[in-house]
């Protein structure tokens, strides 16, 4: 095999990109919440009924904070926000089997 890191864990774990989960109550929502989420400056993935946020740049939880108050400024309310920052052990996982999450 390769070696795909050298170093300490920190500086491991410092190359994941956190992401967070979004769920307007009404999924009706779900496109302006979108379109709110790309007009904040970020990328979304859309899944069935909710939204993931790839955070590449600034403070993860910053953000939460940002989008959760631009949804409700525009009328929508969030059932689900949720902050995912992995773990060691899911980025040693996604890594050896070849993927990046």
């Amino acid at each position: 095999g390769a070696m795909r890191y050298q170093g300490p864990s920190d500086g491991f774990l410092a190359e994941v990109t956190p992401m967070l989960s979004l769920a307007p109550e009404r999924p009706d929502d779900l496109d302006r919440l979108a379109a709110l989420v790309r007009t904040a400056g970020f990328d979304a993935d859309r899944d069935r009924a909710e939204l993931t946020v790839r955070l590449d740049h600034g403070d993860p939880r910053a953000a939460a904070v940002a989008l959760n108050k631009e949804a409700i400024n525009a009328g929508i309310t969030l059932a689900e926000l949720h902050l995912r920052r992995p773990t060691l052990e899911s980025h040693y996982l996604a890594t050896v089997q070849g993927g990046d999450r």
